[in-house]
């Protein structure tokens, strides 16, 4: 759970991962955005939404965001920009399957360890950016109370989420880093850079709660609808 910092100075060494390219697609932080989700990446609204019926969209996207929100992050007193990250997959299956994309865009930034058990990592995003990312299967009641403070929090596919899980991760995203050290989970100039995100890959009716949300926190929520 440690990384080699002196390695990964910068973000040169960033390798794209496998997906969708061209097309108009853009650069950010190093990977290939298309231009209907840059929106997405950008936006810094508390909760944003992707909603993928065709599933196209792609993990590098992901790590675009959260490359663009952890770089935002306001330095403490010693000049280090620090988040703490929490990807949320569903099943062990799929953790394994984004924690493999992760070290593939950043090699040789974790140690060696099984694939899927829920690791810590931390990302080499540039000299003065710490990004500390935790991968973990959060899915039953039972996982509530093992929910870290945060500055973001990623949900890889938001059908099936529990509603408890995603009502913690609310409450504890913003909270990371806190106030001890410099000012808080903000930008420099002050505004609040904690940001809740996911994908959806469906429109309606297999997800009530989640769409239930959505409705009930109109103007905190960005959504993109891919088609």
């Amino acid at each position: 759970m440690v990384v080699s910092k002196a390695a990964h100075d910068s973000l040169n060494g960033v390798q794209p991962l496998n997906g969708r390219a061209g097309g108009g697609a853009a650069q950010v932080n190093g990977f290939d955005v298309p231009p209907d989700l840059q929106a997405f990446v950008h936006s810094d609204v508390f909760m944003t939404i992707a909603i993928d019926p065709a599933r196209t969209f792609t993990l590098e996207v992901n790590i675009a965001k959260l490359i663009f929100h952890a770089k935002r992050m306001a330095p403490e007193r010693d000049g280090i920009r620090r988040s703490r990250a929490v990807w949320v997959s569903n099943t062990r299956e799929r953790l394994g399957e984004i924690e493999e994309a992760f070290l593939d865009a950043f090699p040789g930034s974790v140690p060696e360890c099984e694939i899927g058990k829920g690791h810590t990592f931390f990302a080499p995003f540039g000299d003065d950016v710490e990004c500390e990312v935790l991968f973990r299967v959060y899915n039953r009641h039972e996982d509530i109370s093992s929910m870290p403070h945060a500055s973001f929090y990623i949900f890889d596919e938001l059908v099936g989420v529990n509603g408890e899980v995603l009502n913690m991760a609310t409450s504890r995203v913003g909270l990371y880093p806190d106030k001890r050290n410099g000012p808080g989970c903000v930008t420099e100039d002050g505004r609040k850079n904690k940001i809740v995100w996911g994908v959806s890959s469906t429109q309606n009716g297999d997800a009530p709660f989640w769409n239930d949300f959505i409705a009930k926190n109109d103007g905190f929520v960005h959504v993109t609808r891919l088609p």
